[in-house]
């Protein structure tokens, strides 16, 4: 299980997402 590996990636992909939104 690599359940650190998938948060890490969810949150990458959230701050990515706001990132892009806070244009």
């Amino acid at each position: 299980m690599k359940l650190k590996h998938f948060a890490g990636v969810a949150q990458l992909a959230r701050a990515s997402a706001f990132q892009a939104e806070g244009r």
